[in-house]
């Protein structure tokens, strides 16, 4: 009976209602193993399947389909999803297991996910305790529930470090919560920001390049960036990350200044590389001119 639930019917289709549930079943299956075997891709496009079956109006299979795309580090096309998800209105029996989970607990332990990935720390909180509430004797609902309080923790821990100047003891909270969250933006740009406070230059960037990967047009990570490559003198990638952020945020002051001094300290190191070339470029010329004189016999020199 749940599987009548999962497709939007209207009386013209009800000839194949069951040859349709049927097929949305078999995606179902598939997509539920290849979540297992960690193959998101392949989740998502048995998700995508059901969903062009009529699937479309079922809430777990929209939080199935944003699990997947958050997975798959689409932040923005996974919270998108949820939103329609949660607008959905749910008819599912109680009874009803949707990955081995409640259908409620699934939807409120994935937006947990969601809202942990966008920053928004105690509202995935909240959403994890409220899955664990609703299926707490669920062993992934379990699981989700302590690695969202755990990151949580490793966050406010990291924070109070951070602000009693303790750069150290605050990397190494941020570290604990990266464990459990290896994309997380937020805990990257903390830990950007350790590193650039322990005068961790080449760290920094290693971070922030990791946090650009996931958000191309993160602000502070392309001026974390820009900065770093500032203190070790890497002029021309400066100025491409303050030129970057300057679009992201036109008028910013810091920003222009930085942009202002690296370009003034690129165009200097270039008119300092012109004329390092030209005199090695003579150099070279007079060598040349030694080298063909030497090889000219005594006696022709002497006349």
């Amino acid at each position: 009976m749940a599987g009548l639930h999962m497709i939007k019917a209207s009386p013209e289709c009800k000839k194949d209602l069951s040859a349709k549930i049927a097929k949305v079943k078999d995606h179902l299956i598939r997509g539920g193993k290849a979540r297992k075997d960690d193959n998101w891709i392949a989740a998502l496009r048995e998700v995508d399947a059901m969903i062009a079956k009529g699937a479309d109006s079922s809430q777990p299979i929209l939080a199935f389909r944003a699990e997947m795309l958050l997975r798959l580090d689409k932040l923005e096309q996974a919270e998108e999803t949820m939103k329609r998800a949660i607008a959905l209105e749910s008819k599912l029996p109680s009874l009803f297991k949707f990955l081995g989970m409640q259908p409620e607990a699934y939807l409120c332990a994935v937006n947990a996910q969601i809202e942990l990935a966008q920053g928004r720390f105690e509202n995935a909180v909240a959403a994890a305790d409220r899955a664990h509430r609703i299926d707490e004797l669920n062993d992934e609902i379990s699981a989700i529930e302590t690695h969202v309080r755990l990151i949580c923790t490793a966050r406010i821990k990291g924070n109070k470090h951070y602000r009693l100047g303790d750069y150290l003891k605050a990397r190494e909270e941020y570290k604990v919560g990266l464990k459990y969250a290896k994309s997380n933006v937020s805990l990257l740009n903390n830990l950007a920001a350790c590193h650039w406070q322990l005068e961790s230059w080449e760290n920094c960037i290693e971070i922030c390049n990791q946090v650009l990967q996931i958000r191309p047009d993160n602000d502070k990570a392309l001026v974390r960036r820009a900065d770093s490559y500032a203190k070790l003198e890497k002029w021309a990638k400066s100025v491409k990350d303050y030129e970057a952020a300057i679009k992201i945020y036109a008028g910013n002051k810091k920003i222009i200044e930085g942009l202002k001094e690296s370009r003034a300290a690129l165009n200097k190191s270039q008119v300092t590389e012109i004329a390092e070339a030209e005199v090695e470029a003579q150099a070279v010329v007079k060598e040349s001119q030694i080298t063909e004189l030497s090889e000219i016999p005594v006696e022709a020199q002497a006349k």
